[in-house]
């Protein structure tokens, strides 16, 4: 069956666990994102949990998601195939121009070895103009707040400092009992071991090391059992 025969069809299979390429489609307007999974049920799990919560990385499809509700999109497995064919499959079908909600027309953009174009490059660099939090913004990690700045920071932290009621102090050290790493217990910092259990600690280190030695099969660190 060809591509642009797969792309319009109309699946009648449920989704499964198998590998595969599918279609999210916008039952409103019929424009669709196309993507490939080595697990489609889970793929489109993940989908909806991000898109209901606001925070899908594909801010497209988030927006016609926020626009037209969650009742308008569905998803459908456009083909099975093995997990290494994935990407060809995908590829090809956006090479179709079908790529509505598709940030980028390529099917291997994050895979190892990947370069993106200088095209896709100045395009990401125009939509990150004006994002506050974008490189070289006043408010990227790095800079540094003015004296006033400074002040009001303070001044709102000082205003509504923290308060712990009795009650609450109570829970929290309840939480604590038997907390191994708690001030006070004996494996907190400055602790000293004995001389037995210094020794004890150091033959279990060398028991560690020579077992991992020995999965080793060169000095190129290179385990053994990748060679077989």
């Amino acid at each position: 069956m060809s591509g642009s025969q797969q792309l319009t069809m109309t699946p009648t299979s449920p989704i499964t666990r198998r590998a595969g390429v599918y279609q999210i489609r916008n039952l409103n307007n019929g424009k669709i994102l196309v993507g490939s999974s080595n697990n489609l049920r889970r793929r489109w799990t993940q989908h909806r949990y991000h898109l209901r919560k606001g925070s899908h990385g594909n801010p497209y499809l988030q927006a016609s998601w926020k626009k037209h509700g969650e009742d308008a999109f569905i998803f459908e497995t456009l083909i099975y195939c093995n997990l290494t064919m994935c990407s060809y499959y995908e590829q090809a079908l956006l090479d179709l121009g079908r790529t509505d909600y598709n940030m980028t027309p390529s099917a291997y953009v994050g895979m190892p070895g990947h370069r993106r174009s200088k095209e896709f490059l100045d395009s990401l660099s125009k939509r990150m103009l004006g994002n506050k939090h974008a490189l070289g913004n006043k408010n990227h990690l790095g800079h540094k707040h003015s004296e006033e700045s400074r002040a009001k920071i303070a001044a709102g932290r000082n205003k509504n400092p923290p308060v712990w009621s009795e009650e609450a102090r109570e829970r929290a050290s309840k939480r604590m009992i038997g907390n191994r790493h708690t001030v006070g217990n004996k494996n907190h910092l400055g602790h000293k071991h004995s001389e037995e259990i210094r020794n004890k600690m150091r033959d279990a280190w060398v028991r560690r090391k020579s077992r991992v030695s020995s999965n080793l099969g060169g000095t190129d660190g290179t385990d053994a059992r990748q060679r077989t």
